[in-house]
Order: C-alpha cells, then structure tokens, then sequence
C-alpha cells in the first residue's frame, strides 16, 4: 500500500513539474498588444489596431453616406502604440470606439476657407472647392443683380447713350485662402451651393421674419419700420427690383437682417440726368414789417447731367467721384420779398433751403443700416449727400444762431445752428469751416463750411441732421422739404 501512494505521489509531482515548466516557458514569449491613446490620455489597450480601425470604419458609415466620401480620418491626438506583456487587461474595440465619440470627434475630407475681414477671421467647410467658388458668384449677383453681371463678364455692357452705367470692376475685397483639410464633422460642412450664399449673406443665425402688407406701405416705409435698410429689404426679397416697385395689401415679404461675410466691390462709371431743385432767395425790404412779404418771381427746376465714378461695397454706396456736371436746363430760382426791420434770427418753417449745390446723390437715408466703418448694425442719424465733390460749398438750411463749431472723432468738423423755431440742424464731416463763429445769427443759404471726409466717413460727404423740440432729438431731414 506505501509503495503504490509513493508511487501515485511522484506521479501528481512529476505531472505539476511539467506544467509549471510549460507556464515558465510561455512566460518567456510576451504577447504584442496595443495602448490606445487620445491626446496622451489612455482609453484602453486592444489586443488588434486592425480591428479598431475597421469598426470605425463601419460604424461610420452614416457619416460617409451623408457627405459621399470613402474615408472617415480618426481625430487628431488619437495614436496607437504597441506594446509587449505577458498579462494585459484587453477592452473592447467598441468601448474604445465609444470612448473616442464622446471625448472627441471624427474628420473627413475637405477644404477649409479662410475669410478675413477687418479685424476678424472666419473659418468655412465645404466638400468640394467649387462650391465656394460657385457660392461667390451667386453672392455677387445678388449685389450686382444676375442680367447685369453677366452681362459683365460677357463684355457685352454696350456704350451709354446719354444716361446709363457701365460695370468697371468686381471684385471681392477680403483675403481668402483655401486648401486641403481633415474637417471635424462636429463642424458645418456646406455641401450645397445655395446653402452656403445663405450663410455668406445673412450669416449663421438669421431669423426670417414675415410680415404681411398694409394700405399705405411702401418698401422703404416697411423696411424703416422692422429695422432694415431698402437694400436689405431687396435682397430678402429679390421679385422686387426697386425701392419704388408697388406693394399690394396682402402681400407677404420677408425681413431678414443682412450680415454679408464678405465685402463685394463694385466700380461702375455712371451718367445720370438730376433734378436741380430751384431755391428760394429771399429779398428783404427794410421798409416792410417781419411777416409782410410777396413773391417777385416763381421758381421752376433745372435739369444737370451728372457724371461720375461710383464705388460700392456689397451694394452700398462708399465711395463717389465725380467727373463732370453739365447743365441741361438752367433753374430759375423763387424770388421772395421779406420785410425785415432786424436781422432774422428765426428759421422761417415754410421755406428751408437745401444744403449743398444741385447735382447730389443720397448715399444714406434716415433708417436702419449695417455702419460702412464699424459693421455695426445701427440707426443712421441723418442723411449723406454725397457726388459734390471735395471742397464742394455747405449751406445754412434756414436762418439760425451757430451753436456749435468743433471736431468731433466722429462727425469730424461740424457746426449746429439753432433755428430758434424748435428746429436744428447739424452739418458734418467738413474738410474745412467758412468764416463763421459760434454765436453768429447766419442768414439761410449762407455758406458755413466745405464737404469733406473728416472722422467716420468713406469718402467726402455731407451728413445732415435734423433734429426737433430738443438736441439730438433726430428726425428725418427730409421732412420740412416734403
């Protein structure tokens, strides 16, 4: 019986010898597995790279049909290193995959623009170059106009005869670069055209807002009323062609605030035929009472034929350069006789003179608009009389006592005048003040100043303001006028 359990013994022992010098010996052979990182952060180990990266591959398949590409790049930060041990914890490939998704994102290929403007820089996707490149042309023809542009392009403008204007140049004032680029899909990534002259038209978040036509509205009065410019208005609502176009009652319009990502340019060489609106010139009799007055001669309009290089950014008037003015009817202006026993100080409500020469251009109404200097979007305070030309005389717009002549980093050089009836004025941007001072009483036409392009200004103008019953309580300057 000993003989047999020491013989059973040394079985169990040589049997446990055996298996241990089997284990010693696989010891001896580490295994190659492999540490999956993401920005040095470690999400597990695998026992195969291959097979991370085919069930990336395939659970990104939804991403891959949606932007009809064939690749789906891992994120940036994200390595793979191999490693040898002999005892590992192994994760899943499908914990690491879910690991990478929620900590950072998947890339595909693509271009990436970059915009610049002013101060700012602006980043923006696209699959394939040329929808950009297609998205720039919509986006300047919807400044321009389509018929127009093309006919640009095609050289086939034609001459003007008499009256008319010739596209000069177009061109896109930012500094644009594009190239290659592994694009996030966490970004957005424009794969339609009409999508992306959208984005570069009215920005990223626009709201479009809808409103329905009244009895008595214009296209100038909606839009002043919802807080856009007219030239918004028409480009939220191309069917329209013009700020005088007719609305009809009912009619539903939408109000979309431009936020243009880009600055199109436009030069243009224009001759136009201008009403010269007579003026009033007042005569006075020392013999006769204030208020004791009669007409000598009635006024009749005049007619000039303005020639002039206009600049344009993104379908706003920045910059003018006139070239020629020639008479084609002379004004003959309204003779008034006023009696005038002392020096008027109070601007007659009944007659206000126009504040520059004939021959102007409005560049900016009184209304809602994106500033040409900061691109804020801003109520504009008065309105800009431009096409005179630098130096170009300035006119007290009704009898007054000067109030103000100073420099502002704003307005630049200015003068108020104090109409003592309720109503002022403002005259900015002068290059230049005449021979005034503060506290003189100016009789109505009388030259103050001379256009400039002093403080916040594209080009020289004269911005007037009008303001009624207090200081800075602005109202449109062309209501005494109407």
């Amino acid at each position: 019986m000993k003989k047999i359990l020491s013989g059973l013994f040394f079985i169990i022992f040589l049997i446990l010898m055996l298996y241990l010098s089997y284990g010693y010996k696989n010891n001896q052979n580490p295994k190659t597995y492999y540490k999956v990182y993401l920005n040095d952060e470690v999400l597990g180990v695998i026992e195969s790279d291959k097979k991370l990266s085919k069930y990336i591959d395939k659970e990104s398949e939804n991403i891959k049909n949606k932007y009809n590409v064939s690749t789906i790049y891992t994120p940036d930060g994200l390595y793979i290193e191999p490693i040898s041990s002999y005892n590992e914890k192994i994760s899943s490939v499908e914990d690491v995959f879910n690991d990478i998704k929620e900590k950072s994102t998947l890339r595909i290929d693509g271009y990436q623009i970059s915009i610049k403007s002013d101060d700012k820089q602006i980043y923006v996707y696209v699959t394939d170059q040329n929808i950009f490149k297609k998205s720039i042309i919509e986006l300047i023809k919807a400044f321009i106009g389509a018929d127009k542009y093309q006919s640009y392009l095609d050289e086939t403008q034609g001459e003007i005869v008499n009256t008319g204007s010739i596209i000069e140049n177009v061109y896109v004032q930012n500094n644009i670069t594009i190239k290659k680029f592994k694009i996030p899909v966490t970004e957005q990534i424009f794969q339609e055209v009409q999508d992306l002259s959208q984005f570069l038209l009215f920005g990223n978040n626009y709201k479009i807002k809808k409103y329905t036509v009244k009895l008595g509205d214009t296209i100038s009065k909606v839009a002043y009323n919802n807080e856009i410019s007219t030239e918004e208005f028409l480009l939220s609502n191309p069917q329209f062609t013009d700020k005088n176009n007719l609305l009809h009652v009912g009619d539903v319009v939408n109000i979309i605030a431009v936020n243009p990502l880009l600055k199109v340019i436009s030069e243009t060489y224009e001759v136009e035929d201008k009403i010269s609106v007579f003026e009033v010139e007042e005569r006075y009799d020392e013999n006769r009472y204030i208020g004791d007055n009669y007409v000598v001669q009635e006024g009749e309009n005049g007619l000039i034929r303005v020639t002039q290089n206009v600049q344009r950014t993104n379908g706003s008037i920045t910059f003018i350069d006139p070239i020629d003015k020639v008479e084609l009817k002379p004004v003959i202006n309204k003779i008034i006789v006023k009696g005038n026993k002392e020096i008027p100080h109070v601007g007659d409500l009944n007659n206000w003179a126009w504040p520059t020469q004939q021959g102007y251009t409005i560049t900016d109404d009184f209304e809602w608009r994106i500033n040409p200097i900061t691109g804020a979007r801003e109520h504009h305070s008065g309105i800009d009389v431009s096409g005179l030309g630098y130096g170009a005389p300035i006119y007290a717009a009704n009898n007054g006592i000067i109030t103000d002549k100073r420099y502002s980093y704003d307005y630049g050089y200015y003068i108020v005048i104090n109409h003592n009836n309720g109503y002022y004025t403002l005259y900015a941007h002068m290059s230049r003040f005449a021979n005034v001072s503060v506290g003189d009483v100016i009789m109505r036409g009388k030259t103050i100043g001379y256009i400039g392009s002093t403080g916040y200004a594209t080009g020289p103008h004269l911005h007037f303001e009008l303001w009624k019953d207090c200081r800075f309580c602005r109202i449109n300057p062309f209501d005494p006028y109407r």
